[in-house]
């Protein structure tokens, strides 16, 4: 049990940092009954979540995607790569289903996305999951600091393991 607590300190601790800095980080991480990904943390409030769900229909807790849904997706999860996302809202359109794709652009309005930074979270060399980090003014150059702080991670968890 205390191997889960220090996990999920550590995740907490790497999210409450990446907030102080004032990022917007996501948490999706790798399931291990089914190999998907979901969302364990949105990083955002309670109200914007329920506005979210009911305009697309999908409660947080019910939506998964494969780690290779998208190509982005695919070079994090695959290739260990901290990526750059200049459009988030394309993004999360692709690992959605087609119904739900037209509302992503107002979505992630609402909920503040426009660039994002995915990372992996990389333990004893298998990534586990990402971290999404987005931020008003979020450029390309700042993967490398978003990249110091998942590497940081997945070393603390690979302690816990």
């Amino acid at each position: 049990m205390a191997d889960a607590e220090d996990e999920a300190s550590a995740l907490a601790n790497v999210i409450g940092s990446l907030t102080r800095l004032g990022m917007r980080p996501t948490l999706l991480m790798l399931d291990s009954e089914d190999g998907r990904l979901r969302v364990q943390d949105l990083g955002i409030s309670a109200s914007r979540i329920r506005r979210a769900s009911r305009l697309v229909g999908i409660k947080v807790s019910q939506f998964s995607m494969a780690p290779d849904a998208t190509e982005p997706h695919r070079r994090v999860m695959a290739q260990h790569e901290t990526v750059f996302v200049e459009d988030a809202a394309a993004l999360a359109a692709q690992g959605l289903p087609g119904a739900v794709r037209p509302l992503m652009r107002p979505l992630m309005s609402l909920l503040g996305y426009t660039a994002i930074i995915l990372s992996p979270i990389v333990v004893n060399g298998s990534a586990v999951g990402f971290i999404s980090v987005r931020h008003d003014d979020i450029v390309p150059s700042d993967t490398s600091a978003v990249a110091l702080f998942t590497e940081q991670l997945g070393a603390a968890m690979a302690v816990c393991v």
